[in-house]
């Protein structure tokens, strides 16, 4: 048995508690069938357990939950040392106080960039952290203590602090209770689903599994059926996200008009996990359309008619097989052209000031020069939004990207011609 599950075992029998429920060894890994039906119960069994443990410094099940090496400091060696005294394990050690800065920085604002905590960059632990009642991190220095109230360390370096948790909390009670505007919601939702994206994933296939217990949490709004990642309510505003480019490339300046060009380091995996109009069929980090929704329903121009998905099991919360999106819009037809020094251009005539965010590499890799794609108007307004889509063999369209800027009247009259859009 791997180390951390060791330490496991014994911490919880010094607890008293009987029983342990460990992933790795209570899901049978090679059965299809059990691990969804397991899968599907994560988020009630997280919500349910008396205590979570969590191996927040270790890299892999072989580490173990408790650091090789005492942190404890000589007292005869503190009159040379200005390190601050915080309780004693014997009459003649100390343990040194704990630069929580950085830790404490990523738990608050949701951005997973701790290296000497890499289990917070985990997407299947965020999930297991919101949804857990109370959870024991065990880092290299010291036990963390955090609840639905507040985070506590042993040195109390972070006495009393409130985490993304606590917000996460007061958000889904209230939207229980019904107090929660559906607008309030959906912004809500869109936070969690970027910092999601911001984490790592071992099986692809997971995306929407390792969210599945926040998506039951936010299933008592009035936000609509789930729809491989979407609420049907947010549709079609929330088809305006975007890879962010963390290492993009421009295009060079042209003479106006001119639009310039971003390719994400994004990836699109391999198997089919999400439609492309989902931001779970992207690996990588996204942005989300940051607009009020009563503003984007008066330039709104795109309306879904329809969106179906088929689920890969019983849990309308997990893996899909196919989904498809009807998306009534204004459209025109332009072409990916290339420059003599072999850039990208998307030349749009008519549009002056505007962003084209490719999906991922291999979206971009797939343009050839002088190739038709088709851009549909989701909304106008100063940072209007279209989505740039490809057509495939049998008429449907997969989406490569998204549009951004020149809501201007001489922009919108290129979209002239309304039509029927099957997006898969």
């Amino acid at each position: 048995m791997p180390k951390t599950f060791q330490d496991a075992v014994a911490l919880t029998r010094q607890l008293g508690v009987r029983y342990l429920w460990i992933d790795a060894l209570c899901i049978v890994q090679d059965d299809t069938e059990d691990w969804a039906m397991e899968a599907a119960k994560m988020g009630a069994i997280y919500e349910s357990a008396w205590l979570t443990i969590s191996a927040m410094s270790a890299v892999d099940s072989s580490k173990g939950l408790f650091p090789s090496k005492s942190l404890a400091i000589d007292v005869n060696d503190m009159t040379s040392k200005n390190i601050p005294i915080v309780y004693a394990h014997r009459p003649t050690t100390v343990l040194p106080g704990v630069d929580h800065a950085p830790s404490l920085f990523t738990w608050v604002h949701g951005r997973p960039s701790e290296p000497s905590w890499p289990l917070i960059s985990r997407k299947w632990a965020m999930q297991e952290r919101l949804l857990s009642r109370r959870v024991v991190h065990f880092t290299a220095h010291e036990m963390v203590w955090e609840c639905r109230e507040s985070l506590w360390c042993e040195c109390g370096g972070v006495a009393g602090k409130e985490t993304n948790k606590q917000a996460y909390v007061q958000e889904v009670e209230e939207i229980a209770r019904n107090r929660l505007d559906p607008t309030k919601t959906l912004h809500q939702w869109l936070c969690l689903v970027q910092e999601y994206c911001m984490m790592k994933l071992t099986f692809r296939d997971d995306v929407l599994p390792a969210f599945s217990g926040i998506a039951q949490d936010f299933s008592d709004s009035s936000l609509g059926r789930y729809l491989a990642g979407m609420w049907e309510a947010s549709l079609p505003a929330a088809l305006c996200w975007r890879s962010s480019p963390n290492r993009g490339r421009s295009a060079r300046e042209l003479n106006p008009p001119s639009t310039s060009f971003e390719i994400a380091l994004n990836r699109r995996p391999g198997q089919y996990v999400a439609p492309t109009w989902s931001w779970a069929s992207v690996d990588g980090q996204i942005s989300t359309m940051p607009f009020l929704y009563h503003e984007f329903k008066s330039t709104c121009r795109a309306q879904v008619l329809d969106a179906s998905s088929n689920l890969s099991s019983s849990d309308v919360f997990g893996r899909v097989s196919y989904a498809v999106l009807e998306l009534w819009a204004p459209v025109f037809e332009t072409v990916i052209e290339h420059d003599e020094r072999g850039h990208r251009i998307f030349g749009i005539s008519g549009i002056r000031e505007a962003k084209l965010f490719i999906d991922t590499r291999e979206d971009a890799d797939g343009l050839r020069d002088g190739e038709a794609v088709c851009v549909a108007r989701v909304c106008d307004g100063r940072q209007a939004q279209s989505l740039v889509l490809r057509q495939n063999t049998d008429g449907t369209y997969r989406r490569i990207g998204l549009l951004v800027g020149d809501g201007g009247s001489q922009a919108r009259g290129l979209f002239a011609t309304e039509t029927l859009l099957l997006i898969v």
